[in-house]
């Protein structure tokens, strides 16, 4: 783009978002316009000013240009990874250890795992220390795992120490460990001496509080037998920990035990420092006290596990607009959640001013983009943008992989020249596209020649079905009409229309806006979180769906799934799984006059409705999840 056109195009924009908001005035009136711009501020800048990034308190830069794709390890800095849960003040002293010691070539990367309030304000207070990263996971894993493999993939250190959040590393501990293998090059890493600090709360045979215990060296037997390295002294090269692969994310328990065998199963060795290198907390708390009982059956996993391959987990950011409630969005956490389940480094970053999503069951970390640190976006594997406005980044933060998750054609949404000539560029470039339905790919290969990866959404019956119900439905059938009433192209006033005269009860839900106040219904419903849509389908007889605009269209196949028989319009993709009069009654685009009749037809028709209903229940036990798992694993894994 020359200047003038990407003046026009910023110009476009403005109009846009200013035709929306002079939308919601006309229908909601100004408080609700001016709350809805707050809200979504962010979205808006970054729209306008794609490089619109706030500068942290911390004067570290976050412009694009500063973030890295890979880098190679820096000579002579040591990465110190600590994974967190639950401590306060012995995480105190752990970071304090760190921060504290004589060799001062250090970055210390921070990674919690669900922690409480307490200790995330604990971490807090260092968040403007320049050698300190930072890592929030929303929930726990359940162990160290995730947590330390995320360190080593950002770590920026030819070495790498560990260290657990409750020990303390003594002030020369780095630097012995750092001598030690500048010196010897034919060693991979070092352990050491260890001086327990016990409280009381756990009695360990042959230790005395405060008396060294030396850890001696050991050959490949010796390591497979024997857990030898205590964990907080281990200092390895980088090279050697990314060349295994990291941590074995199989192994719930003795993952440090079978790392070291499978170091030396690959031909790197560890050496035994005599020097105290950390003094190491024993107490009821310790974690493998949780797994006493099972030690035999973790240790018969390592004598599987420490010879076969293991790879690093990917990197992959998904790029989204905003976090409010839309099926959209929902298709992407589900992916995205998948993938972290499977042990992938998966998180969100979103344009919008917020990090947290209340209506999804969401474990994924989340990041805004006007406020997160360069480092977040370091060394991305995958990089995915979701959305139009989000395209643009695809080719401002480096990453190995582009690709572009297109969910409908959304030139539809826009009748700005300017800005469907922006996405319709954003569909020529040369990203690796993928789609949810068969139209949308038929698009990229009729109209632009590229390549599309179908990747079909699915329906959770795990969470969809008809086990809960709302309310017990009356003597009238219910008809439900879902979507946001504040959106033209959703057309919930169609569906209104449809129903409004019929001898029916109505109930709404909207994740944007209200009904009007002329029109009738029994229940209304806003911004629903997910867990709770199943039980709502289930309290009704009909669902009605009148988009002018859609990509795989949803929906229909959730409302099937609770017992919920749909009348939707022939939106783009409604034949992706729907058959008119099998499993749902469709009728054209915009005929509120055939929808009522639909709809009539199921109040009166006993028989029609539940032969609807039976072969819907078919049409949900084809569309499960493991299919669009299989084929998103595929692509990621290409």
């Amino acid at each position: 783009m020359d200047f003038l056109q990407k003046v026009k195009f910023k110009a476009d924009v403005f109009f846009f978002l200013l035709k929306r908001v002079v939308f919601q005035i006309k229908n909601r009136g100004f408080k609700y316009a001016f709350h809805l711009i707050l809200q979504k501020r962010a979205q808006a800048l970054s729209m306008l000013f794609p490089r619109y990034i706030k500068i942290m308190e911390s004067n570290v830069d976050v412009s694009f240009n500063n973030i890295t794709l890979c880098h190679d390890f820096i000579p002579g800095l040591v990465s110190v990874i600590i994974p967190v849960y639950d401590r306060c003040w012995e995480l105190k002293e752990a970071i304090d250890s760190i921060l504290e010691q004589s060799y001062e070539n250090i970055e210390l990367i921070l990674i919690t795992d669900g922690s409480p309030e307490n200790t995330l304000a604990a971490i807090a207070e260092y968040e403007n220390n320049s050698k300190i990263k930072v890592f929030n996971y929303p929930s726990s894993s359940g162990n160290a795992v995730r947590g330390r493999n995320k360190g080593i993939l950002e770590a920026k250190g030819e070495f790498i120490a560990f260290l657990d959040s409750d020990d303390i590393s003594l002030v020369e501990r780095l630097k012995t460990s750092c001598d030690f293998l500048i010196e010897h090059e034919d060693y991979a890493g070092v352990y050491g001496t260890w001086i327990p600090l016990i409280d009381g709360t756990r009695v360990v045979n042959g230790v005395e509080n405060g008396t060294p215990v030396f850890s001696p060296d050991g050959n490949l037997g010796d390591h497979i037998r024997h857990c030898i390295p205590c964990q907080s002294t281990v200092m390895v090269r980088a090279s050697a920990l990314r060349a295994v692969g990291g941590i074995n994310t199989n192994m719930k328990y003795r993952e440090d035990h079978e790392l070291w065998a499978r170091l030396y199963a690959n031909g790197f060795k560890l050496k035994s420092l005599q020097e105290p290198l950390v003094k190491l907390r024993l107490h009821k708390g310790n974690n493998e006290l949780t797994f006493e009982g099972d030690n035999q059956y973790w240790y018969k996993q390592l004598l599987e596990q420490y010879n076969t391959k293991v790879k690093l987990p990917k990197k992959i950011v998904w790029i989204v607009a905003g976090l409010g409630i839309s099926g959209g969005l929902a298709i992407i956490l589900k992916h995205a959640n998948y993938l972290l389940s499977k042990g992938a480094d998966v998180s969100l970053l979103t344009m919008s001013n917020d990090e947290t999503i209340d209506w999804y069951d969401n474990k994924v970390p989340i990041y805004e983009m006007s406020r997160s640190k360069s480092y977040i976006l370091e060394n991305i594997d995958i990089l995915i943008a979701t959305a139009w406005n989000t395209e643009q980044y695809l080719s401002q933060i480096p990453s190995k992989r582009k690709l572009y998750f297109v969910q409908s054609d959304e030139r539809r949404f826009i009748d700005s020249k300017s800005i469907q000539k922006t996405i319709t560029d954003g569909y020529s470039k040369d990203y690796e596209y993928f789609t949810e339905a068969y139209w949308i790919q038929k698009i990229f290969h009729d109209e632009f020649n590229k390549q599309a990866f179908y990747v079909p959404n699915g329906i959770d019956t795990e969470m969809f079905n008809r086990s809960s119900i709302f309310e017990a439905k009356g003597e009238k059938k219910r008809v439900l009409i879902e979507g946001p009433i504040d959106i033209p192209f959703k057309a919930v006033e169609d569906c209104y229309n449809a129903v409004k005269d019929l001898d029916c009860e109505i109930w709404f839900i909207s994740s944007a806006g209200k009904p009007k106040d002329s029109w009738r219904y029994d229940k209304f419903f806003e911004k629903i979180p997910m867990h709770m849509m199943p039980s709502l389908y289930s309290s009704c007889d009909i669902f009605i769906k009148m988009s002018r605009i859609e990509g795989f269209f949803g929906p229909p196949l959730e409302a099937m799934a609770c017992g919920c028989v749909p009348v939707v319009g022939k939106v783009s993709g409604w034949d992706e799984y729907i058959v008119d009069g099998y499993n749902a009654l469709a009728v054209e685009l915009k005929d509120v006059k055939g929808a009522k009749e639909a709809v009539q037809k199921l109040l009166v028709d006993e028989s029609l409705r539940k032969d609807i209903l039976t072969n819907s229940q078919r049409t949900v036990s084809e569309w499960g999840w493991d299919k669009s798992f299989n084929r998103m694993e595929q692509l990621i894994n290409k």
